[in-house]
């Protein structure tokens, strides 16, 4: 076996190796440990290789700490359950109930159809009309069910305008075969008609007069030419020889006349017949033979620079389009709590964090709707400014007209639209318990008012109340009430449809639940909540003090981009499961407020604009055919700085003010202490362990 197809063979079993090797290498470390933070970080390690190099089902790999916590002694059973169904997932989970039936009824068909129709029919506008639904319905359902909804209409109006640019190149085409037709009439207008036939004769006859022993009779009787001929004399004897010879003599004279004569008038002719285009035949002829493929090769030339120009701007195109509806998703996200895992992983490490030093969530739907949907539109029309300059080039100005006639595309769009019909009861349904939901989650807790959360004790209702209570009502809620319309519509076949038909039924709820997504966010919560209770939190933070000398804001920044870095390879929410834990005990151990290092964090892991594994938006335009990796990373390296760069501004302007960031709890304080003093204890006995372990 050759050494290539044994490296073949071990990356083939690379995931087994991988499960039954790295445990066992880093086996020494809970084993000489023997404390909570070297157990916790030998789980912690595990977990987050198999997430990292995905060698496993990621929800499978979410499961572990269910059994390796007990085992290793860092948590009870029962605690680490509790964190896959927290109220942080039952709100994810009541947001996805909703988006299904949604889903279901095609109301975000008709939305995104409604958008199309109200911006103008050019690249740019259409782009902004693609962007606009994909960022607002991601908001509220699963950006991998958006994207996916937007494929199908982003191939529709890319067919659209291809057609509109072979249309417009067929016509440029035309017009260019139809000047260079023109044109060679023209020409062939100045071609003397006179006489052709007796000048090509009187040509070849002042050849042939080159050839030795030519007659020249013929030639003077062809030309035309008129030789003096002296009036006959009688022809005596006397003068017979004289005759003869000076007849000799003059014959001779007139021949070398003739001769000299028909020369001197071929050779003119021909000097001068060169000086123009129409002046001789054969240049007649060099222009009919030469000119004429050299127009025909010119136009094929034309055409085909032509058609590589336009082959050229569409595959931009649509390169542009197939991002913009991956980049939009991923900005819609962040402006709510359940728009992306992150978001969510985020109130629900900050929910464990405030609940350890029992204090009450800052976290609500409402205070991050007032900071994610200003975040989140900022940078949303910084992404589709980039991507026109990218993609248009000066073409992107509105000063410059385009040529194209793209009126066809809004046609099909209206055209779509019209064929969904008017809206039936089922969607009117959907969209009211959308709205009301919304609502509720917003006048839970405002920041302005009372909200209704107030009628109940506090803490016994809260987001996850209303988005659960508004989904069950989808699975309640009919679907049609077939008695409230006219005798007249009723035929035999409605009949049978009169039977009570639900929003939603559990089967289509549970195909489209993202289940491993709801594991994968469990795992992340027992994961943070071992680390806080076995002190490596803590530990990992003490080690990281290399921040303290930085300001602040620094700190935050470089957080962010480090984070942003590390989510174009890795699962945003895997990113923000391990990094959130350790930057908010940082916070604490900097005496800053922690929700200032954990929001650019939670952020910024849903900017992965640069790779297809990125987030699963990007996968699914990645599989269209339209894009390569580089022409991702090309377009993405640069909105992804802006972004974050977009961000920190954010968290030190707006955001700042509704956290009320710069004033940190003083239960963080009081307590960090005491904290940071039981992981040096930790830590201390287990140094002390290992040096009794070597002496002895």
């Amino acid at each position: 076996m050759g050494f290539k197809q044994f490296l073949r063979q071990i990356n083939e079993w690379k995931n087994l190796l991988i499960v039954v090797l790295l445990p066992i290498i880093l086996l020494p470390l809970p084993v000489h440990g023997q404390t909570s933070v070297a157990k916790c970080a030998y789980a912690v390690i595990i977990i987050g290789v198999f997430w990292v190099m995905e060698v496993m089902p990621i929800a499978v790999t979410s499961l572990i700490p269910i059994f390796i916590f007990p085992i290793l002694g860092i948590m009870p059973s029962s605690e680490v359950c509790v964190n896959y169904a927290n109220d942080t997932l039952m709100l994810f989970m009541g947001s996805l109930v909703v988006a299904a039936a949604v889903e279901r009824w095609n109301l975000h068909k008709r939305i995104a159809l409604r958008a199309l129709t109200l911006v103008g029919p050019e690249p740019r506008w259409l782009m902004l009309g693609v962007m606009l639904p994909t960022w607002f319905l991601s908001m509220w359902m699963s950006n991998t069910a958006t994207t996916a909804m937007m494929i199908p209409i982003l191939n529709a109006i890319l067919t659209q305008i291809r057609e509109v640019k072979q249309k417009v190149h067929e016509d440029k085409r035309r017009d260019s075969y139809d000047e260079t037709t023109c044109l060679q009439e023209t020409h062939n207008g100045h071609i003397p008609q006179e006489h052709p036939k007796r000048e090509v004769k009187v040509m070849l006859e002042m050849d042939n007069i080159l050839e030795p022993g030519h007659p020249v009779t013929l030639l003077a009787e062809s030309s035309s030419l008129q030789v003096p001929v002296e009036q006959e004399r009688p022809i005596t004897r006397e003068n017979t020889a004289y005759e003869n010879s000076a007849k000799c003599e003059d014959e001779k004279e007139y021949e070398q006349l003739a001769k000299t004569f028909a020369l001197c008038t071929a050779y003119a002719a021909n000097a001068g017949g060169i000086a123009t285009l129409t002046g001789t035949p054969p240049n007649i002829i060099l222009k009919g033979q030469a000119d004429i493929p050299m127009s025909n090769n010119t136009r094929r030339g034309e055409r085909s620079n032509m058609q590589a120009e336009t082959d050229r701007e569409f595959e931009e195109l649509a390169k542009t389009f197939a991002t913009c509806v991956a980049y939009a998703a991923s900005c819609g996200g962040v402006a709510t709590l359940t728009g992306t895992p992150p978001n969510i992983i985020l109130k629900g490490q900050a929910d464990i964090l405030y609940n350890e030093y029992n204090i009450p969530s800052a976290i609500t739907f409402a205070n991050w709707l007032v900071v994610g949907i200003p975040l989140s539109l900022i940078v949303f029309i910084a992404t589709w400014i980039w991507l026109q300059i990218y993609a248009l080039r000066k073409k992107c100005l509105c000063c410059v007209k385009s040529d194209d006639d793209y009126s066809a595309v809004k046609v099909h769009l209206r055209h779509e639209y019209h064929r969904l019909g008017p809206m039936s009861f089922a969607e009117k349904v959907v969209l009211c318990d959308f709205v009301m939901l919304a609502l509720l989650w917003i006048m839970r807790n405002p920041v302005f008012m009372p909200g209704w959360g107030k009628l109940f004790p506090e803490r016994y209702v809260q987001d996850s109340t209303a988005a659960i209570f508004m989904s069950v009502m989808l699975f309640v809620l009919p679907s049609d009430l077939p008695f409230l319309k006219k005798k007249a519509q009723r035929t035999d076949e409605l009949t049978a449809r009169h039977a009570y038909i639900p929003l939603l039924t559990w089967k289509y709820v549970n195909d489209k639940m993202a289940w491993g997504v709801l594991l994968l966010m469990g795992g992340g919560f027992a994961l943070a909540d071992g680390c806080s209770k076995s002190g490596l939190s803590l530990w990992l933070s003490d080690q990281l003090t290399i921040f303290a000398d930085l300001p602040d804001w620094l700190t935050a920044a470089l957080l962010a981009y480090i984070t942003a870095a590390i989510t174009n390879v890795t699962s945003n929410a895997a990113t923000a499961t391990l990094f959130l834990p350790i930057v908010g005990g940082l916070a604490i151990r900097l005496a800053v407020h922690p929700l200032y290092f954990m929001i650019p964090c939670a952020v910024a892991a849903s900017f992965a604009f640069m790779l297809p594994v990125g987030t699963p938006p990007n996968a699914i335009v990645f599989s269209t055919g339209y894009l390569k990796v580089s022409d991702m990373m090309k377009a993405g390296f640069v909105i992804n700085i802006i972004s974050v760069g977009i961000l920190c501004l954010a968290l030190n302007s707006f955001i700042y003010p509704v956290f009320d960031l710069g004033n940190i709890p003083d239960a963080f304080l009081s307590n960090k202490t005491s904290g940071v003093t039981q992981v040096i204890t930790g830590v201390n006995n287990t140094l002390s362990y290992n040096v009794t372990n070597a002496a002895s």
